[in-house]
């Protein structure tokens, strides 16, 4: 293990992905689970016919790194597995059985596969630096193909989507995935491949920002300040205070940049729904409400889906059977599950919080940063559970990468505290300290010489 606290870059290549079986399928698991939300039909089409069979490999194949390194045992792990025994139960009560038991049996491989698997396979430093740079692959080719394939047009709504078919998922991604980038900019690359992990940066930041996703724009810029004055310290301020000068002086010089940016700005800010947060009040109102109907055991896990188009479809215009979306993982677990399913959801994210805080007061090590790192994902993974549903949906990107952070996190904060003595290395000491044994060989000839008796105390005296 490298000395991060001294900013040495990490030690292996980059291609030591391709030639990791476990990465090479966690490559191309991740790649089809983020293809389901692409804005091109025959990708988008493939990756839906592939993710349940891709799902269900990569859960098998996590349970080598957990037999082989041992499953961690954190409570996140603990309080998810009870979640899901709920979640399975309420399929005895549910509106629709057949539903349920997908959709459990959907989560249940992920948990496996995440917070089983991943998170034992990141225990060895090499396999985690393989981790960050799957996902480094997967956030760069995102950005750079969603550049190029839109060539700068932001749609009809004004808003930049990407590769993908909603402005919200574009910034869910990229929120998830900068704290990875900033992590492999500061200690896995130098010269040109640095130079491009900023790019990534910058192009995921833009990303956000044209989007217009609120939540993920503001959790984004409160992590990624964190995470550039905890990666870089004093720097990070310098930069920030040239950055706060030199980025107005564009629209100050030309007053139709002003313009544009200002009637850019009231697009992608919307400030007339956030009263309502974009119609989701009200969804969020109808969740209560009917969870006080059941308030115990709910109506069953995934029941929200459907709930509302069969019990109150006119306040909403749905169709009947028509699938819809609490866009709260929150108040889905709430209304599916009742308290006895909300609860262990809850206290599953309390634990995950004195992880968190567990990681930030560890010492200055290679697993903390990169749990630092995951923390910042894991941040944005959380406030997207009160905003939308991804997190309990298996077969979306957002969910796999959400409970990949989750895991990352988990293992780095309960990963053992190695000292600079455990690296062994091979740099000599300071010439003051060097013990006598460590002289040079001409030295010692010289006193072995000095030591050795004369000739003439060996021969008899005639």
């Amino acid at each position: 293990m490298h000395d991060i606290s001294m900013g040495q870059p990490e030690k292996g290549s980059f291609l030591g992905l391709f030639i990791s079986p476990f990465s090479m399928i966690l490559f191309v698991y991740l790649a089809c689970m983020i293809s389901v939300s692409f804005d091109i039909p025959a990708i988008h089409d493939a990756a839906i016919l592939a993710r349940w069979p891709i799902l269900g490999l990569m859960a098998l194949v996590g349970l080598v790194p957990a037999i082989t390194h041992g499953v961690v045992r954190s409570t996140p792990i603990l309080w998810m597995g009870i979640f899901l025994l709920v979640a399975g139960l309420s399929s005895l009560w549910t509106i629709d059985f057949e539903y349920t038991a997908m959709r459990v049996f959907s989560l249940i491989l992920l948990y496996i596969a995440a917070l089983i698997g991943w998170a034992s396979y990141v225990r060895t430093p090499r396999h985690a630096s393989n981790v960050f740079d799957v996902l480094f692959l997967i956030a760069s080719l995102t950005a750079v193909g969603g550049f190029l394939f839109r060539m700068g047009d932001l749609g009809g709504e004004g808003r930049y989507v990407g590769l993908h078919n909603r402005a919200t998922g574009a910034g869910s991604y990229a929120a998830l995935f900068l704290p990875i980038i900033i992590y492999q900019a500061r200690y896995r690359f130098r010269g040109l491949p640095a130079i491009f992990s900023w790019m990534v940066i910058f192009a995921l930041l833009g990303q956000i920002v044209l989007s217009g996703a609120r939540v993920a724009l503001v959790v984004s810029l409160l992590v990624c300040f964190a995470l550039w004055f905890d990666f870089y310290g004093k720097r990070a301020l310098v930069a920030l205070i040239l950055l706060s000068v030199i980025a107005p002086i564009p629209i100050i010089l030309d007053q139709r940049q002003a313009d544009k940016v200002e009637e850019r700005s009231r697009r992608l800010i919307r400030a007339e729904s956030l009263g309502t947060f974009t119609g989701r009040l009200d969804r969020w109102k109808f969740g209560i409400e009917k969870w006080t109907e059941r308030p115990i055991i709910g109506f069953g896990f995934g029941s929200s889906r459907t709930l509302a188009s069969i019990d109150q479809p006119w306040r909403f215009r749905l169709e009947p059977g028509e699938v819809f979306n609490l866009h709260s993982d929150q108040v889905e677990a709430l209304l599916d599950l009742g308290v006895m399913g909300a609860t262990p959801f809850v206290l599953f994210w309390i634990s995950v919080g004195l992880l968190a805080w567990k990681i930030i007061l560890r010492p200055r090590d290679e697993a903390r940063q990169r749990g630092i790192a995951a923390l910042g994902g894991t941040v944005y993974a959380f406030a997207d559970t009160f905003m939308h549903g991804g997190f309990l949906a298996a077969g979306g990107g957002v969910s796999s990468f959400s409970w990949m952070m989750v895991a990352i996190l988990s293992t780095m904060a309960l990963s053992p505290i190695r000292s600079a003595d455990d690296d062994h290395h091979t740099t000599p000491p300071p010439r003051e300290t060097r013990p006598r044994s460590a002289r040079p060989a001409r030295q010692a000839r010289q006193v072995r010489r000095e030591t050795l008796p004369s000739v003439s105390s060996i021969l008899p005296v005639r």
